[in-house]
């Protein structure tokens, strides 16, 4: 796994993208306690079997 950190301030309440709404919930689970701040993204789909 490989990781950066961003140097940079964003502005809050930014607005997504109609795109990203439509396909988000196919990539992102939010775990069942704290999901605003626990989830999981998996680019195969949250769905997709794990081999």
């Amino acid at each position: 796994m490989v990781g950066q950190i961003l140097d940079q301030c964003y502005e809050l309440g930014r607005a997504c993208s109609e795109n990203f709404r439509s396909i988000k919930d196919r990539f992102i689970r939010h775990d069942q306690v704290l999901g605003g701040w626990n989830y999981v993204v998996d680019a195969n789909g949250v769905d997709a079997q794990v081999v």
